[in-house]
Order: C-alpha cells, then sequence, then structure tokens
C-alpha cells in the first residue's frame, strides 16, 4: 500500500504561501503541480468557506448568510473545544489491566454511547499513516508523524440525507459541519474515557491527523472506496463522516468487508458524470501499489469549492447507496451485473437524473 505524505494533501498545498522556504522546498521536488496549484490558490473563495481565510471580513454580505456563517463557527468552535480537552485530559497512573476480548465490546458501546453510528478497529501498520505532518494543528509541518498508538477505533457519524441532498449549496455544508463536530464529540467522550482507564489516546479528526481516515475505515470494516475516492458504508452510503482515536490499548480487530462495491462502481458512474469540475475519473480503475481505485483530480475539487463556497458534496449525494438502497440487493451485488443494473434504475427512478453539468466559470 503506497505512503502517503499529508504535504502532498489539497488542503497543505493550498496554505503554501508564494516565496517561503516551504513553497520553495515543495515545488522544488514536484515542479509539475505548481502551475495548476498557483492557479487555484488565486481563485476568490466566497461563502462560508472564506472563514479558513484569517483576514476574511463579511461586513458587506447579507445577514442571512452572515447568520450561517456564525453557525459553522459555532461547531468548528466546540470541535476545537473537544480536541483541546482530549489533549489536557490527564492518563490516570491506574491502568486498568484487561483482555481484549473483554474491553473491545465495552469500547464500541462506550463509542456509540457518545455517538458514532459505526465503530470499527484496525492494527496500524506503517502505511496507514502519514509519513509527515502537513498541517500545524496536526504537528509541526514537515516532522514525521507519530506512529507510537497502534490501534485505531475508527467512527462514522451519519450526515443528514435531506441536507446532503442540497449539494452544493448551503444545506450540505451545515450537514458536513455538524458531521465534523458530532465525530468530534464522540472520539473526546472515548478519548478521555481511555485515559481515565490508563491509556493514551489521540483523537484524530478535523485538521489534527496523523492518519488519512477513508483508508482506516476501510480496513476497519466499515465500508469500501468508491469511485469518488470516499468510503461508503452499506446503511448510510456516502453520509457518513469520519473520525479516529489514536490508542495502546491492545483491542480486537475487525476484519475488511466487501459487499460488491468494485463491481458496482465499474459499471456505475454516476458521481463522475454529475462532478461539475471533473474532477473524478470516467475511465477504468487503475493499479496503485496493489490497491485499486479510480484517478481523482484533487485540485479540481478544491476549485469547485472555492467558486461555489461550500466543499460541494454533490459526489455524495448522488452517489445511490447514500439513499437506502436494500439490504437484499446489497447482499446480491458481487458478481451479479442484473442486480447492480437495478440498482442504478432505481436511483434515477426515484431520484432523477442530474442534468450533465455545465461547468462553472473558470474551472476546467
Amino acid at each position: 500500500m503506497r505512503l502517503i505524505d499529508e504535504r502532498d494533501t489539497t488542503f497543505s498545498r493550498m496554505a503554501l504561501v508564494e516565496g517561503s522556504d516551504r513553497y520553495r522546498e515543495y515545488y522544488g521536488r514536484y515542479p509539475e503541480l505548481e502551475a495548476r496549484d498557483r492557479e487555484v490558490r488565486n481563485v476568490p473563495m466566497t461563502g462560508p468557506l472564506s472563514r479558513m481565510k484569517p483576514d476574511a471580513c463579511f461586513d458587506d454580505v447579507p445577514d442571512r448568510l452572515a447568520a450561517i456563517e456564525h453557525f459553522v463557527d459555532g461547531n468548528v468552535a466546540m470541535l476545537f473545544a473537544s480536541m483541546e480537552m482530549v489533549e489536557k485530559a490527564p492518563v490516570s497512573t491506574r491502568k486498568i489491566a484487561i483482555a481484549p476480548d473483554e474491553i473491545t465490546p465495552i469500547i464500541k458501546k462506550v463509542a456509540l454511547y457518545y455517538g458514532a453510528d459505526i465503530v470499527g478497529i484496525v492494527k496500524m501498520q506503517d502505511e496507514h499513516f502519514y509519513t509527515h505532518c502537513g498541517r500545524s494543528m496536526g504537528g509541526e509541518y514537515g516532522e514525521p508523524v507519530d506512529k507510537s498508538l497502534r490501534y485505531a477505533i475508527v467512527l462514522a457519524v451519519e450526515m443528514n440525507k435531506e441536507m446532503i441532498n442540497r449539494a452544493p449549496h448551503i444545506d450540505e455544508i451545515l450537514a458536513t459541519d455538524r458531521g465534523y463536530r458530532d465525530i468530534a464529540l464522540a472520539g473526546c467522550g472515548l478519548a478521555i474515557y481511555l485515559k481515565s482507564i490508563g491509556y493514551r489516546a489521540f483523537l484524530n479528526t478535523f485538521g489534527s491527523y496523523s492518519a488519512p481516515l477513508v483508508r482506516l475505515a476501510r480496513d476497519a470494516g466499515l465500508g469500501q472506496i468508491g469511485r469518488h475516492g470516499m468510503l461508503v458504508t452499506t446503511k448510510y452510503g456516502s453520509r457518513v463522516r469520519l473520525g479516529a482515536v489514536m490508542t495502546d490499548l491492545p483491542l480486537l480487530l475487525d476484519e475488511q468487508i466487501d459487499f460488491g462495491l468494485l463491481d458496482f462502481c465499474m459499471r456505475c458512474d454516476i458521481c463522475a458524470t454529475s462532478c461539475i469540475g471533473n474532477a473524478i475519473s470516467k475511465g477504468q480503475a487503475i493499479d496503485d501499489d496493489g490497491q485499486i481505485r479510480w484517478g481523482f483530480e484533487d485540485a479540481s475539487c478544491m476549485e469547485v469549492w472555492k467558486r461555489v463556497g461550500t466543499d460541494c458534496g454533490i459526489c455524495l449525494a448522488c452517489c445511490p447507496f447514500s439513499h437506502n438502497v436494500q439490504e437484499d440487493l446489497i447482499n446480491s451485488i458481487k458478481g451479479n451485473s442484473a442486480v447492480i443494473d437495478r440498482i442504478i434504475a432505481d436511483s434515477h427512478m426515484r431520484l432523477g437524473k442530474r442534468p450533465k453539468p455545465k461547468p462553472i466559470h473558470g474551472v476546467r
């Protein structure tokens, strides 16, 4: 499995300041990315996402939009408060010794109690971690990632279907924002519980990552990775927000699941044809160091975010699995093109077919 450096992620690249040492060092290694990244970086950020700019000013925006942005501010404040609580909580000097088969079901119940909808556990291998930090909240830029906590309790929370269906409008970013808050609160409760019984814990969530979450969620048995590069669960489809709590508490592990998503995505390209940034490959899957995936243009995706003023979410909304596919059909997907075609046709019938998207001005 290919190693991932957090400095290569879109968010890290977009934060680079032209002329800085970091900028020169990064694009000295990857000169082929510089021109396109500069083009996307220079697109003005609009709407709620402009809050990501420290000098943003909203004196001239309509009151309704300003009110929505304060909604986002409130959720982000709770999210960071949760992360701070975890960081400051002491590890109890009285470590409870308990066998993995006894503590694992307790840990899962605690995670569900604090708000997680799906829970899985994976033993961290080196390839699960980022190699280096790329965002300041997760550690000093360029430093190797701390790999000392080897058990990951991976959590997913459902995002509101009706709000996600409004993608790429403001309702979608509110659903996403609430998802980040909910996953942080669930992870915070679980992490503090782990510390209270004598084990270390790190909350891997928004802006503070030691590992990419989609891989972790797949390997912890929460779902499979779809054409759009996102996790697809059998119950909620892609309408989930992910988080993880890393710990040194030995636990029983979950296995990957295979409900036939690879077969499905090979016949379905709804997310790719609906993408207004043409970021998702409409072609065949590729073998990426032993992992089957589809091509994805991350800079084009980010450009859409900046131009529409939300984190888009169209690919989440249009995935048939995000609309509660019947369990008996899911169980029959593998190797069954007739069932796959039935699910796709049913999705078109119930939800309609998004018209071929017109490119947003300036987006390739």
